[in-house]
């Protein structure tokens, strides 16, 4: 059952960290892609040794997700 839910977070993740991109690739320093790489690892390093409340956390990973798709619309 975790690694369902895991899969789901990736595929999560994927939708999700290039909506954060510059507007243009060629705008992102070679730092700027270490740190969102270290980030991500953080992000599933973290997940593993909370994988007991991983249900909880992606709870809140979607809840927030779905809270700034709302304030998005609403900005604009």
């Amino acid at each position: 059952m975790f690694e369902i839910d895991l899969v789901i977070y990736i595929l999560y993740l994927i939708l999700t960290v290039p909506q954060i991109k510059p507007a243009s690739i060629e705008e992102l320093s070679w730092e700027g892609w270490v740190l969102s790489i270290f980030f991500i690892l953080f992000i599933f390093t973290m997940i593993i040794y909370l994988s007991k409340l991983f249900p909880l956390v992606m709870f809140f990973f979607l809840l927030f997700a779905l809270l700034s798709e709302i304030l998005n619309k609403k900005i604009k």
